[in-house]
């Protein structure tokens, strides 16, 4: 997820450039900031229970880590999205850039979460 907000966060910014939000630019970034804070302050939390899986089930290890990643997408991606749809509540134009930004990002989540998974 910390890829693929990297990779899109450019695009939620030139969204926001090409219709005119009457925000700054920073409030932009801050928001997809915030998301990444919120999804690294989950990620240090579970650690500890995901290694406590790791060393006392190791069989169901993969699952409690697929689970974790996705809940710490989840918050990431939640609270980003949230962020930046509160710029401009009432502009359909700019829900749709968000929407769409989320959607980008979840597909890239997941090709980069494959490739890593599978190797290709």
């Amino acid at each position: 997820a910390l890829g693929a907000l990297i990779l899109t966060g450019p695009a939620a910014v030139v969204g926001h450039q090409y219709l005119r939000i009457d925000t700054p630019v920073a409030a932009v970034v801050e928001h997809i900031a915030a998301g990444l804070v919120a999804g690294g302050r989950l990620a240090w939390g579970v650690t500890p229970v995901a290694l406590f899986f790791a060393a006392t089930a190791p069989a169901s290890w993969f699952a409690v880590f697929l689970g974790l990643a996705g809940a710490v997408t989840t918050v990431l991606l939640g609270r980003a999205a949230t962020g930046l749809q509160s710029l401009a509540p009432r502009q359909w134009a700019w829900t749709a850039v968000v929407t769409g930004w989320v959607v980008v990002t979840v597909a890239i989540t997941l090709r980069l979460a494959l490739s890593l998974l599978l190797g290709a």
